[in-house]
């Protein structure tokens, strides 16, 4: 039997595949003419979907057992009334499932659908239906048979989304393949997509739904769709509406999110996300996501919302948020909401609930406004806003809030929490923290420890906070405090019962952090915190009852008390004055008052007695009151006030005087609390026996004794006793707006005064008698403008003080003439000081503080007025009508002036005086450079500039325009001579040399040093006419000082020269050469006629005696044969001028002791030649001469005496300057006698009146001034 049915089977099965494959072969052969067909077939799905289409290619295949119709080169046409067809393709397969079909005998069912290359448009529209453009029948607006046909793919396609119903931007996915497989019995849709996605949107896109009715129509799904993406740019994706009206601007992730749908409405969702660089917009608020990685669940069903997140992490800009797991319950009205947190960051709830949550403006502003830091754990909350009920449980740590409200600024709290509206418990266990009350305290209280259990209750009409024992401890103090805190709801003030023990605050300066700056006055609080600087409070107490409104109760209807000891204290009790150390005191704060009672404090090395500070009110207080008692040096004591504002004056009385000595000073001071007023001060400092020194001029002040009051105007004083310069002194101080005076009255001697300033021991300055004493005044002027110095002035008459100085200068110790000294006393180095001496002498000095000398001084001897100088040294100016320079001299030569520091002298005077005699005007000035004097004079004797060298190395220079040789023979030589050996170098210029009015020439001087002595070796005077050489030398010898002179004199017409010298007019056109040597012993200044040894060789040539008659003189020109040569020459000038011509006078002179002898003295004249031989005594002035004439011719015999006579007259004149007229009546003459009564012998009986002529020959009256 089986193996029948086993054959029938094989039989059945055998010619089963023999029909199928027939049937096969059959529909292959049947679809190789399936292209005839492309016309009808465009035509019957035309009628099939109502879509237009044009068909460039058709075949068919077998695809497995089913026939496969391939359709290409399809063309979509556009519909009535469109432009462009929604939809392209590319290749439309369509298949049969023949087994299928012959078990349904349903076409749509049995069929398939494959699109290729489409590109169509899917539209979601408002109510949340789908639509396909293009896809539509004409009978139908939307293309039904999608979901009526057994399967439809859609391979390498573009499809464009748009999303009407969030208002989104059309998003074209490219290459995506999608399934669509149908149920139609079930009325169920699966529907597959998958796109690689085009890089502006990320990287794949995978969705799967499985859905339940017409998603063409709208509330009509039921299902489940999950999609998945993969680096998904989210901000290119997810455009339109957002939830809760975000906006996403860039952001990339992966996400897995699973939703169940009931009638198109999203019931819940759940999921995973990964994403990056998320930033999301809302309401013009910015969110940014670093990084984010959580689960979450959101079901919405039945009027209740739940949101739940595990591992829920997140990193923004700032940091990573802790991990945090909760789950969220709400109504839809939001009025109820409960809360399961196993652990939450505050932080990050905040600021996700700031920008995700709808919260109202207020419920905002009170999230940002607070900040909330911290974690909380295993807590629970419930609150229901209708019933305004709530509860919560739970644990907090690390709590930190801003201040927000009424609501203070936490740091770090850590504590449990528990309670209902109606009642509850804060328990605190909190180390490290901080908090601040922003309306009460100024800067926030630190907390190392907070332990305490607070309680609250809540009545109908009001809160009760309470505690028993709040500990408290942090780096500045150790407190602990019960509390009881009654808050009413109305607007009743709040009533406290605040009782508080404190310790072991190190640092005082802290408790500015515990004033409750709103319950206290400010300019107190801010006098406070300027006033503690350091110390330590050791303890104290604190107690407040009452109503808070009523605060500080100076109704006394309440109260407020601060009692605390302080130890160490640094007080700053005003701002301008010094801190008072070690200070140690019981503070009272009661009410609005303050007492500080001082029982110990030093300031500035001076010791506090017993001092009390008082505020009395706070609120009608301007001033806090500072009185007590301290000892100290004085020193001490103006070092302390150095640093208030009486500081101007105390830094100039400081800079001025070096104080010894202790004294006592009693204080009164009101420090301002307030602005617009100035500090009140009264103080007395008392003096005995107490020293100062006065800086400026070292001067010791002993046995001061008396009061000095200061006040905020000053410090001044009527009667201080001391002793000055060996004499007692009055002193008072007196306190002007400007500035502050101090007066001194004294009297001292001249040995005091010397003694104490260096400057005044001088020989001039002295007394009369021992006993005589001068009263001075002394002024010192302390301006209040810092910028301004001190002033000093001294005023004395010198009663009692003589002044040996020369003429208007001069006193006796019984005159009174005014000295008035005034010097500028500041920060400089150099002080200035002006003098005046009576009405003659004022002086400028600049004094060197540091080096106790003159640094710099313009003393003016005049009615000038003296000027600082800017340069270092001495200037001496004198402006006189008169001054005799030989009573200065003494002054001036001696040895302080040379060892001063003189850079300057001038002296303008109408007449210089010397010894007597009046010199003329005079205008002389010079200054010092750093080798030599230089300067210029302009007198009658010269006029020009020199140099005075300061070695005997170099020079002295004189570089003159002119010299009066005259007027300088006039000065003679005074006080002891000048030795060889101090002689100085000298070079002498003048460009012109004058005797009486006749300019000379000009001079040139030159001498130099040898070892034995001094050589001019060049004396000379040069003009146009003139040329004198002399050379001369000052030797020391074993026998004494040597003096010799030699030279030559070269005249072209010496008769002009010696006629401008006024010496003599005779003697004319006469060319002379005098060569001459002399000595004598001793120095150039020590020459006399007895001592001097001389020769002299005399040669005048071609000239003319005028004195001689001319009728004679050009008659005896004619006879003389021996001119006939001239005349040959045509040279007749002797007879057609005036006088007796000669060729020339020849001779050799030699002086010894006084005399003056000749031999050979020779004159040729043209009529006769005359000879003489002998000597005058210069000395004894008288004559011994032989005259002997000789005539040139026999017709010239009777007139020679006449011819002699003139030429011994001229000869004379020259000599004598003094010229007689007489007549020769012999040829040898003997001449003796005195000069003034010579006596002349005829030798041949012609003795005529030739005696007259000899006497002004042998007049030798012009040596007398070289005897002088």
């Amino acid at each position: 039997m089986i193996y029948r049915i086993t054959r029938a089977t094989k039989h059945l099965l055998l010619w089963s595949l023999v029909a199928l494959a027939v049937s096969l072969s059959l529909v292959r052969f049947s679809l190789l003419s399936v292209a005839d067909y492309k016309a009808d077939l465009e035509d019957k799905i035309h009628e099939l979907t109502s879509i237009p289409i044009k068909i460039g290619m058709l075949r068919a295949n077998m695809r497995g057992f089913s026939p496969e119709i391939i359709l290409k080169g399809i063309q979509v046409l556009p519909l009535e009334g469109k432009a462009k067809s929604s939809i392209q393709l590319e290749e439309v397969r369509l298949g049969i499932d023949l087994v299928q079909l012959l078990l349904t005998r349903q076409l749509l069912p049995s069929s398939w659908l494959t699109l290729v290359g489409v590109k169509l448009s899917v539209v979601r529209q408002q109510d949340g239906s789908l639509s396909i453009v293009g896809l539509n029948s004409e009978d139908s607006k939307q293309p039904l048979w999608l979901i009526q046909g057994g399967r439809y793919e859609v391979l390498k396609s573009d499809i464009t989304w748009l999303d009407k119903q969030r208002h989104a931007q059309p998003i074209t996915f490219n290459n995506v393949d999608l399934l669509i497989k149908n149920d139609s019995n079930a009325q169920t849709h699966e529907i597959h997509l998958v796109s690689q996605l085009p890089e502006q949107y990320g990287q794949a896109l995978r969705v799967s739904m499985a859905i339940q009715g017409n998603p063409f129509e709208a509330d009509s799904i039921d299902g489940s769709v999950y999609v998945e993406g993969s680096d998904i740019h989210l901000a290119k994706l997810l455009t339109g509406d957002m939830p809760l009206g975000m906006e996403i601007s860039t952001g990339d992730g992966d996400f897995k999110l699973w939703s169940q749908w009931k009638s198109s409405q999203l019931q819940s969702l759940s999921g995973h996300i990964k994403a990056k660089n998320i930033v999301l917009h809302k309401d013009q608020n910015t969110f940014e996501i670093n990084k984010l990685n959580t689960n979450f669940t959101s079901v919405n069903q039945d009027g209740w919302k739940q949101f739940g997140v595990s591992d829920f992490s997140i990193t923004t800009a700032t940091h990573q948020w802790p991990t945090a797991e909760f789950m969220l319950s709400a109504n839809d009205s939001f009025t109820q909401l409960s809360a399961s947190i196993t652990q939450l960051d505050l932080q990050e709830s905040t600021e996700l609930l700031h920008f995700f949550a709808p919260l109202d403006e207020h419920k905002q502003q009170l999230i940002s406004g607070l900040a909330l830091k911290g974690m909380l754990k295993d807590f629970t909350i419930y609150m229901d806003s209708e019933k305004n009920t709530y509860a919560v449980n739970g644990n907090f740590s690390g709590v930190s809030t801003n201040a927000f409200s009424v609501l203070p600024k936490i740091e770090n709290l850590t504590g449990s929490l528990k309670g209902t509206q109606s009642s509850g418990r804060l328990a605190f266990n909190t180390k490290n923290g901080s908090v601040f009350f922003p309306e009460v305290f100024k800067q926030a209280h630190s907390i190392k420890q907070l332990q305490g259990l607070v309680t609250w209750q809540q009545t109908t009409d009001q809160w009760l906070l309470a505690t028993e024992q709040l500990v408290i401890e942090n780096a500045d103090i150790q407190t602990q405090t019960k509390l009881a805190l009654t808050i009413p709801k109305n607007d009743q003030a709040v009533f406290i019962d605040l009782q508080t023990s404190f310790s072991n605050m190190h640092n005082i300066s802290s408790a500015a952090n515990y004033y409750p700056v709103d319950a206290m006055d400010k300019d107190l609080v801010d006098w406070l915190e300027m006033a503690l600087v350091s110390g330590k409070v050791v303890d104290g107490k604190a107690l407040i009852y009452g109503n808070l409104d009523r605060l500080p109760f100076v109704d006394d209807q309440g109260v407020f008390e601060v009692l605390f000891n302080v130890e160490d204290v640094k007080l700053k009790y005003a701002p301008d004055w010094p801190v008072l150390n070690n200070f140690n005191a019981e503070v009272l704060f009661s009410k609005d008052s303050l007492k500080v009672d001082v029982a110990h404090a030093d300031a500035k090395q001076m010791a506090i007695k017993r001092t009390l500070v008082e505020i009395p009110a706070f609120e009608k207080s301007n001033y806090v009151s500072v009185t007590g008692q301290t000892e100290g040096s004085i020193v001490a004591v103006l070092d302390f006030l150095k640093e208030t504002p009486l500081h101007p004056t105390i830094d100039d009385i400081l800079e001025t005087i070096s104080p010894e000595g202790l004294t006592q000073v009693d204080v009164d001071l009101k420090i301002p609390l307030v602005d617009g007023i100035s500090e009140k001060v009264d103080g007395v400092a008392h003096f005995k026996e107490a020293a100062l020194i006065v800086k400026t001029v070292d001067l010791n002040v002993v046995d001061v004794t008396g009061d000095l009051k200061f006040t905020e105007n000053g410090v001044f004083s009527k009667n201080i006793k001391a002793k000055a310069l060996g004499y007692p002194i009055d002193i008072t101080v007196d306190n002007k707006r400007a500035s502050t005076a101090i007066n001194i009255e004294g009297k001292t001697n001249v040995f005091q005064l010397k003694q104490q300033f260096s400057f005044l021991r001088h020989d001039f300055i002295k007394a009369e008698q021992e006993n005589d004493l001068t009263r001075y005044k002394i002024n010192l002027d302390l301006p209040a403008e810092e910028s301004k110095p001190a002033k000093l002035n001294v005023k004395t008459n010198l009663l009692g003080i003589a002044i040996d100085l020369p003429a208007s200068l001069k006193k006796s110790a019984k005159q009174k003439k005014s000295l008035d000294l005034n010097l500028l006393l500041d920060d400089q180095t150099l002080l200035p000081l002006t003098m005046k001496y009576g009405r003659e002498l004022n002086a400028a000095v600049e004094i060197n503080k540091q080096q106790s000398n003159i640094y710099s001084a313009d003393i003016v001897y005049g009615k000038k007025l003296a000027v600082m100088q800017k340069n270092k040294g001495i200037k001496i100016q004198i402006e006189r009508d008169t001054f005799d320079a030989s009573k200065w001299m003494g002054v001036v030569a001696s040895k302080k002036a040379a060892e001063s520091e003189l850079n300057a002298i001038s002296l303008k005077t109408k007449q210089l005086q010397w010894k007597g005699k009046s010199y003329g005007a005079i205008d002389i000035a010079m200054h010092r450079s750093k080798k030599q004097w230089a300067g210029h004079v302009f007198s009658s004797v010269a006029k020009g500039q020199f140099i005075l060298p300061f070695t005997d190395n170099d020079a002295i220079i004189l570089d003159m325009k002119s010299i009066s040789l005259s007027e300088l023979m006039r000065f003679k030589s005074q006080g002891k001579q000048v030795s060889i050996s101090d002689f100085p170098l000298i070079q002498v210029k003048s460009e012109q040399l004058w005797w009486n009015n006749t300019n000379v020439g000009q001079l040139a001087i030159k001498a130099e040093k040898l070892e034995e002595g001094v050589r001019f070796n060049n004396i000379s005077i040069v003009s146009d006419t003139l040329k004198l050489e002399l050379k001369a030398d000052w030797l020391k010898t074993d026998k004494g000082h040597v003096t010799e002179v030699y030279g030559e004199v070269v005249a072209e017409d010496v008769g002009e020269f010696l006629s401008e010298l006024d010496i003599t007019n005779d003697l004319k056109e006469t060319k002379a050469n005098l060569g001459f040597f002399g000595s004598w012993s001793g120095s150039p200044s020590q020459f006399s006629l007895a001592g001097v040894h001389a020769e002299m060789d005399l040669e005048l040539n071609n000239g003319r005696i005028s004195s001689i008659e001319p009728g004679f003189g050009r008659i005896l020109g004619l006879l003389a044969m021996e001119q006939w040569l001239k005349r040959l020459t045509l040279d007749f000038r002797d007879i057609y001028k005036q006088g007796l011509s000669f060729n020339s006078i020849k001779g050799h002179l030699k002086m010894r002791a006084g005399k003056l002898t000749t031999k050979d003295l020779r004159v040729d004249a043209i009529p006769a030649r005359i000879s003489i031989i002998g000597e005058a005594d210069l000395q004894a002035k008288t004559l011994d001469h032989l005259i002997q004439v000789v005539p040139k011719s026999a017709g010239a015999v009777p007139i020679a005496g006449t011819i002699v006579s003139g030429i011994a007259g001229a000869i004379t004149e020259v000599l004598t300057n003094n010229y007689k007229e007489g007549y020769f009546f012999g040829s040898t003459y003997k001449v003796t006698g005195q000069w003034d009564d010579i006596t002349v012998t005829p030798l041949h009986d012609q003795d005529g009146i030739f005696k007259k002529t000899w006497t002004d020959l042998t007049d030798f009256s012009w040596t007398e001034t070289l005897t002088e």
